[in-house]
């Protein structure tokens, strides 16, 4: 596939979930490569092959309950309800049932496919606590059901983990097995729903990738929004976008020289 056929089919995707959100008045804004993209290239980054984004947890339900009602058939919203009892990771996705990211191999069979289809990634914003340090035990309850929840994960992958890190996720995988997936759920749903009446100064994406987990987030960056310009549509962003993506990324409006640390979903043409 050429990238520019797969940017295509997210942008598509990207379209069917802004359609649905604004028909059901659900706030929403781009995350991650798909905002600095919108931001530094009025599109996808050139070598991304992926879209992402970002909403308040609080809005989730409501969010997967317009996108069940206004999606064309084709698509889908899954999580990790929607494999239970496996675990593959708390990432939702809005996935387009028409295209796979390769074709299906052993491992995907065992999670019906539903990893493999092409996505828009849906990553969730929690409120957390009014000083860092308390924020920092938010994140490690993030980091410990994690490690929990990968006992129901059926391939894992360790090899670029140090051997301290190792041990810890085999404790808590084999911990993990002890309980459902569903209950695992639960906890970590009763954790990160602690801030929600009483916000700090911190905010928390809860099913972000490992990397990210320890950047202090402040709330207010992540509270409004504002349009704009995405390959000749409007699409939302933060309104703290600037401070989001110099911690993020550092000098974000300079593409970098080394491409390597980008996660690569497919190989295009």
């Amino acid at each position: 596939m050429k990238r520019e056929e797969l940017h295509s089919i997210l942008f598509n995707i990207m379209c069917e979930i802004d359609n649905a959100c604004k028909k059901e008045n659900i706030s929403y804004f781009l995350g991650g490569g798909t905002m600095l993209g919108a931001v530094r290239h009025k599109d996808f980054i050139p070598w991304d092959d992926d879209a992402d984004i970002c909403l308040w947890y609080r809005d989730y339900p409501l969010f997967k309950k317009a996108l069940e009602k206004h999606l064309p058939s084709y698509m889908k919203v899954i999580d990790s309800e929607t494999i239970s009892p496996n675990f593959y990771d708390f990432v939702c996705r809005v996935i387009d049932k028409r295209y796979y990211w390769h074709e299906p191999q052993k491992m995907d069979l065992e999670y019906d496919n539903l990893e493999n289809y092409i996505c828009v990634d849906v990553f969730l914003v929690v409120n957390s606590a009014n000083t860092w340090r308390r924020a920092k035990r938010l994140i490690l309850w993030q980091k410990i059901t994690y490690g929990l929840a990968m006992g129901h994960r059926k391939f894992q992958r360790n090899d670029k983990y140090t051997i301290s890190q190792k041990l810890q996720g085999t404790i808590l995988s084999v911990t993990g097995r002890l309980f459902s997936i569903n209950t695992i759920v639960k906890w970590r749903n009763k954790i990160f729903m602690k801030y929600n009446d009483k916000p700090g100064k911190y905010c928390l994406i809860i099913n972000d990738i490992p990397k990210y987990w320890d950047l202090p987030y402040e709330r207010e960056w992540f509270e409004g929004t504002v349009n704009m310009p995405f390959r000749g549509k409007l699409f939302p962003v933060q309104k703290g976008f600037d401070k989001k993506m110099k911690l993020q990324y550092g000098d974000y409006m300079k593409p970098p020289v080394d491409r390597t640390e980008f996660i690569q979903h497919m190989k295009c043409d």
